[in-house]
């Protein structure tokens, strides 16, 4: 939501009001759009269950979703996907269409778009105040994570110690930062040379997050690690079809 604002405002003449009610009528078409698109997945499922026209069917809705927030509203494109999720989310399929569509992504989407950051990252600008304020934006990112989820956590009940592992847990950054700063980046708001400590900011939160997890939990029973595992038991595997296998219960009956 804070994106789409912020890329609401990128023209100097935007007005607040314009794009509120650019992204209040995305919201109406959404809800439209992902009624519709309810039934017909629903339609598709009892036609052929676990069919691979479902995921191909996903995957165009994202597309489509993306292009219309950007192009007939006015808003990120990343917000458009991310409302095709919601609505694939609530599918009978939902589980099959992420399994299926995971593997485009890894396969081709993410390498391109890993990629195509690689090639544009931009080193010229760098001086010494620059690289000061690159620290303190690492520095900024983390602590605006632990300080801002950990205080969702104590506004919803939970303990200090919990709190702070969900500031911890809420660390990581990954694609979804990188996607941001893309943008940034593209509608000329973010410097490109900013992009290498987007980068150390997800390399630093990647390595340390699990480490400041574990030491949350080493005065725990069991040191916060899983119960072993009972190399007796015995394991049995359901498919729901001929080739996927969705679930495995062991002989309690209870799903794994």
């Amino acid at each position: 939501i804070v994106l789409t604002f912020v890329i609401g405002f990128r023209s100097s003449d935007a007005k607040p009001v314009d794009v509120i009610i650019k992204t209040l009528l995305f919201i109406v078409f959404s809800v439209v759009v992902g009624f519709l698109v309810y039934f017909l997945f629903k339609f598709l499922d009892k036609l052929a269950p676990h069919h691979r026209r479902i995921p191909i069917f996903g995957l165009a809705l994202c597309f489509a979703m993306a292009f219309c927030a950007e192009k007939l509203f006015g808003i990120a494109d990343i917000t458009g996907a991310y409302v095709a999720g919601l609505m694939l989310s609530g599918i009978a399929d939902r589980t099959y269409v992420d399994r299926r569509i995971e593997i485009s992504n890894y396969m081709i989407f993410a390498p391109a778009f890993f990629a195509n950051i690689g090639i544009n990252l931009n080193f010229d600008h760098f001086n010494t105040a620059f690289v000061g304020f690159g620290f303190a934006f690492v520095a900024a990112g983390i602590l605006g994570k632990v300080v801002g989820c950990g205080l969702g956590g104590l506004i919803c009940g939970y303990g200090i110690k919990d709190s702070y592992r969900v500031g911890i847990g809420m660390m990581v950054r990954a694609e979804v930062v990188l996607v941001c700063t893309q943008k940034g980046i593209d509608y000329d708001m973010v410097n490109p040379s900013i992009m290498p400590f987007v980068l150390i900011l997800i390399l630093v939160t990647s390595l340390i997050t699990p480490l400041l997890l574990r030491l949350s939990y080493k005065k725990e029973e069991n040191g916060g690690k899983l119960p072993p595992i009972n190399p007796n038991a015995k394991v049995k595997l359901y498919s729901t079809d001929d080739n996927e296998s969705d679930f495995i219960k062991t002989d309690t009956d209870k799903t794994i």
